[in-house]
């Protein structure tokens, strides 16, 4: 995408192919804010790159601030005020009446039969996926499987096996992706499920790094698998860690002092959350890491 424009503001924007390029021409001013995409050019204002920030709609904020609650719930519907438009939008496709659900007839089931959970590439070996799909006032015309929303296969035909992926899949970069499938009925009804890829390279051994410790601040093991995170700091300190979810809505924090910190996350539930660390101030860290 192109920022060459006068005073734009991309807020929330999410790119699976291309990257998000914001410069200013003379005189003018443009922001990208809270962007998620493959690069990230340009010389303008950059804030939270790779990360969704709050409010989700900028819009609907500013409409909210100027003429109240009211005037949002008047012009939106009830998945755009909780934040599950994606989805909605996603199931729907494009297909049918969208105040309806965009449906005729019944839709589709579909569920991933291999991997039910996360895929943690640094420890995943390869191996088909399988999905279930079926139709119950018709039949399924095709299933089709996605990376980040980018198409890589598509079965008309059941068992839906996907076949030769191990590579493409572990050759992910280091962040978190979306395995995704969309079942397809006689109907052109349709609906999708998806699986988290944790994706990129195993991490180093502790003992492989052990004259580099503290280098550079860390948290580990992720994901977290039972409930005690260590943190590493650079030097000592006092600092405040808070956890969010992606909607950006707090749900947990402490602070501590020294070097290292070991926490048990007994009230937070499994997902995928941003940690972020401050200290007087100042974000030192943050980062997106999944408890299992």
């Amino acid at each position: 995408m192109d920022g060459l424009v006068l005073r734009r503001c991309f807020w929330n924007i999410i790119s699976y192919r291309g990257e998000f390029r914001i410069d200013s021409p003379l005189g003018s001013m443009n922001w990208g804010i809270g962007c998620i995409g493959t690069d990230q050019t340009g010389e303008e204002y950059w804030e939270s790159w790779g990360i969704n920030v709050q409010p989700r709609s900028l819009f609907l904020q500013q409409l909210e601030d100027r003429l109240g609650r009211s005037a949002v719930v008047n012009i939106t519907i009830p998945e755009q005020q909780s934040g599950g438009i994606y989805d909605l939008l996603s199931t729907w496709g494009g297909q049918g009446d969208f105040s309806d659900g965009g449906f005729y007839w019944d839709i589709p089931n579909v569920s991933f039969i291999n991997p039910t959970s996360p895929i943690d590439v640094s420890i995943w070996e390869g191996s088909d996926i399988q999905v279930d799909a079926t139709d119950s006032d018709g039949t399924i015309e095709s299933v089709k499987l996605l990376i980040n929303g980018e198409p890589i296969a598509t079965d008309n035909e059941a068992p839906y096996i996907f076949t030769n992926l191990t590579t493409t899949i572990q050759n992910l970069s280091h962040e978190i992706h979306y395995l995704q499938v969309i079942a397809t009925d006689n109907d052109g009804n349709t609906n999708f499920t998806r699986q988290v890829i944790l994706g990129g390279n195993p991490p180093i051994e502790e003992e492989e790094i052990e004259d580099e410790e503290h280098l550079e601040i860390r948290i580990f093991p992720n994901p977290l698998q039972n409930r005690t995170l260590t943190i590493e700091m650079k030097e000592m300190g006092t600092y405040t860690v808070r956890f969010f979810d992606l909607y950006g809505q707090k749900v947990d924090h402490f602070t501590f002092e020294g070097i290292d910190y070991q926490f048990i996350c007994k009230n937070i539930a499994d997902g995928i959350y941003i940690l972020e660390i401050e200290d007087k101030g100042e974000i030192l860290f943050k980062s997106k890491f999944m408890i299992q």
